[in-house]
């Protein structure tokens, strides 16, 4: 550890000493890290809750000091054999780096450019400058991947889990931390209660893997529930979805258009439609495309403009919920009427009038895997019985079984000067 503190104020957690390992201070001062100071942590969402402006920058410090507490808690279950010390510094690494592979407007931009935000971290981890600062510091970079992948040794599991699972200190940061800075009324997670009541399982199937005691279970409920809200109110935010389903729209006119618009160097897998390379990706932040945005905003081509001025704007699509007994109908028959609506307004609905289906998204209410889905580290929430037998939390807690069946609507997009009419052909 190092000897020189280095505190930040959090907003959340107080103090933050990155100066707790000599390798945090030169992870932090690298070009790629400092690049999630201009990821926001919910993509759009000031367009709805203005004040969550909050980064990647800031969650990955709040994350990494959840971890030491949750880790000082579980060390003491550690065998003696193990390297303790090593593997909090491998975990304190692997935390802060978790999030190294996002993309512009966090999760939004993944499915558009074709690229995964874990694979890309597990690539710029195992390369320089990272891999060398790791090295130096006396860890092995594989080992990072490994836990992000959940496919550890059983040494290692502990990290796997607290790094990526259904309980792991990257939800239980950002989901203190969005709905904070949302100013959503809930958010309510007995941290201190969950850290001390976790302890690592000494019998098989789950021996070496984090659970928590059965005295949690109420404040492992409220967790559940608060992801379950956070999930309703923030992460499929109508709204929020609808400026989603803009910028995709931006990119697929991006694509048709090209050779005939400005195409930055930066966005050149765009115009070769290909996923971009890690060392494209690391390149792009919010304010690059926000600036290709405006500039795209003024294209002589209206569906493009259009769209991008939607974004700068504000001018948001409007939703309609669509039952599910109508789903079917709304993909034979329902969409072309809707076509024929648009058309009428010199809309273009391949653009304007898009679907979103609410499986469609990378933040997921909690709903517990079969036992043969699970991966050698588990992700399912775990806690002892009063026999002392491990138990899915599910198992033991009507709530979280009754939340676990919530079905989401698929919803229709429409801009709001055809929304009237839209409606009623739906009806």
């Amino acid at each position: 550890m190092s000897t020189q503190e280095l505190l930040v104020r959090d907003p959340i957690l107080g103090f933050v000493d990155l100066g707790e390992y000599d390798f945090i201070r030169e992870i932090v001062e690298t070009p790629l890290f400092q690049r999630l100071r201009r990821l926001n942590q919910l993509g759009f969402s000031p367009l709805i809750y203005p004040s969550a402006c909050h980064t990647r920058f800031s969650h990955s410090i709040g994350a990494m000091h959840i971890f030491w507490r949750l880790f000082d808690r579980l060390r003491k279950f550690i065998p003696n054999d193990i390297d303790v010390d090593g593997l909090r510094k491998t975990g304190t690494a692997t935390v802060l780096l978790h999030d190294i592979g996002h993309g512009p407007f966090s999760h939004v931009t993944e499915p558009i450019f074709g690229f995964n935000h874990d694979d890309i971290a597990k690539d710029l981890i195992c390369q320089p400058p990272l891999s060398d600062i790791l090295v130096k510091a006396g860890i092995n970079p594989s080992d990072l991947r490994k836990i992000l992948e959940g496919t550890t040794p059983s040494k290692l599991a502990p990290l796997s889990q607290l790094v990526s699972s259904q309980l792991d200190v990257d939800r239980l940061d950002y989901l203190v931390r969005d709905a904070y800075f949302t100013g959503i009324g809930f958010g309510n997670i007995d941290l201190d209660r969950i850290i001390s009541t976790m302890i690592l399982y000494d019998k098989d199937p789950l021996k070496g893997q984090a659970v928590n005691l059965y005295k949690a279970r109420f404040s492992l409920e409220s967790y559940i529930l608060t992801r379950h809200l956070m999930y309703q109110a923030v992460y499929l935010h109508k709204a929020t979805r609808g400026v989603e389903l803009v910028l995709k729209s931006i990119f697929k006119r991006a694509k048709v258009l090209k050779g005939e618009i400005e195409m930055p160097p930066e966005l050149s897998f765009v115009s070769e439609d290909r996923s971009p390379k890690p060392e494209e990706l690391v390149v792009l932040d919010d304010n690059l495309l926000y600036a290709q945005i405006w500039h795209w905003s003024k294209a002589k081509d209206p569906i493009l403009s259009q769209l991008c001025n939607c974004i700068l704007h504000r001018r948001l699509l409007k939703a309609i919920d669509i039952p599910w007994d109508k789903v079917a109908w709304m993909y034979e028959s329902g969409l072309k009427l809707v076509n024929s609506v648009a058309k009428k307004k010199r809309f273009d609905s391949e653009y304007f009038c898009p679907l979103d289906n609410p499986v469609d998204t990378p933040y997921k209410p909690y709903s517990p895997k079969a036992p043969d889905e699970e991966r050698s580290v588990i992700t399912n929430i775990f806690v002892i019985d009063k026999d002392g037998g491990p138990k899915e939390i599910s198992q033991v807690s009507d709530v979280v079984a009754s939340l676990s069946q919530t079905q989401y609507l698929l919803r229709l997009y429409c801009p709001e000067d055809i929304r009237e009419d839209v409606r009623k052909i739906l009806k």
